[in-house]
């Protein structure tokens, strides 16, 4: 999942309990079954409305078509179908909250990224709806405008998050800013549909019992934490199997969304150090050629280095600095550690994040 997109699918899971959310997980992605001829007709008769912001009611009806046929799950879609979609999502701004779980939640359009969605035109996508909600763009797809992130950070803020989901660098000049083409042409099929479509249903599962809401009572903190370890009992034996059979399956074979829901649940497998080790190794130089998120490797790394092993991290993305905290991890040679991000693309971080509340000591 992007990095803005976790909290929306997990209060209504947690909610209804974590019986019927693994239930609707098996269902929702077990859902394999070509996309029916009806479903498509609707979704074309919508996109021939017109370029006009979507009325309510037909903004509830979109997201209730793409939630009840599960339509974003099938194994392809047409290239015609992936564009009308996105002119649709586009217009749909009477719910942003469904338009931004359908650009990039499980199931959206994110989690077809290499299979029949492009990572630059989603970029684009994305992009496009912020600016239209007068919010900066996320990705720098569009010209800069006023509403954009500060020059000194754009670029900066840009490269992270164009990481997060392939895209790749030297973006084109987009004259007047026009729509991008949202479909990979032609398509990329899984090379392994049935481990896709697993990885992204435990990974969905991984995230949507990690949100806590805030200021939880001491019984709803238990509760949270009783439905998180549940989730892992279930989530680890099958990406263990998963991970000896394939490894972090390459975004070549089951797109980058699968590959990244991969390394969510491994980095939380604490009760298996040996699996998290390996997919450590693995993860270095899948990060390295582009393969997986930066972030994502020093995300692992650092929970490899402050959970399993107890030893300053690397990148300071675990825990807390102060050493009276239950989560404290202090940081290996925190002067330098903006020096690392920045070969990770990841944001520098201020000094009382580095050093905790005592700020940066004195020579």
């Amino acid at each position: 999942m992007t990095i803005a997109c976790v909290a929306r699918k997990a209060v209504s899971a947690l909610a209804a309990g974590l019986s019927s959310f693994l239930s609707a997980s098996v269902i929702a992605f077990g859902a394999q079954q070509p996309a029916e001829s009806n479903v498509l007709q609707r979704i074309a008769a919508m996109d021939r409305t017109g370029k006009a912001s979507l009325s309510a009611a037909d903004t509830r009806a979109l997201f209730d078509l793409l939630g009840s046929s599960h339509l974003l799950e099938q194994p392809v879609l047409s290239a015609a179908t992936i564009e009308r979609i996105g002119r649709l999502i586009y217009r749909a701004r009477a719910d942003p909250e469904a338009q931004q779980t359908y650009l990039d939640d499980f199931p959206g359009l994110w989690s077809r990224i290499g299979i029949d969605v492009d990572p630059l035109g989603l970029a684009n996508l994305e992009d496009r709806v912020a600016r239209s909600e007068g919010h900066p763009q996320l990705y720098g797809t569009l010209t800069a405008a006023a509403t954009d992130y500060p020059a000194a950070a754009a670029e900066r803020n840009y490269t992270e998050a164009r990481d997060m989901l392939g895209v790749p660098g030297g973006l084109p000049a987009v004259p007047n800013d026009a729509p991008l083409p949202l479909a990979m042409r032609p398509a990329h099929p899984s090379a392994l549909p049935e481990v896709r479509a697993e990885t992204l249903r435990l990974g969905a599962m991984d995230q949507a019992v990690r949100v806590w809401p805030d200021h939880p009572t001491d019984d709803e903190d238990k509760a949270l934490i009783k439905r998180m370890e549940e989730t892992d009992a279930y989530t680890e034996p099958r990406i263990r199997a998963m991970f000896r059979a394939h490894g972090i399956p390459s975004p070549a074979l089951v797109g980058r969304a699968a590959t990244h829901s991969a390394y969510l649940v491994i980095q939380h497998a604490i009760n298996d150090p040996g699996l998290m080790r390996a997919a450590l190794g693995q993860a270095k130089w899948m990060a390295a050629r582009g393969d997986l998120p930066r972030i994502d490797y020093a995300l692992l790394s650092d929970r490899v280095d402050c959970v399993l092993d107890h030893r300053p991290q690397q990148f300071g993305t675990q825990g807390s600095r102060n050493p009276k905290s239950h989560w404290y991890c202090p940081i290996a040679d925190p002067n330098h550690v903006n020096d690392r991000r920045a070969a990770l693309h990841l944001a520098p971080m201020g000094d009382e994040a580095i050093f905790g509340t005592a700020g940066k000591p004195s020579n």
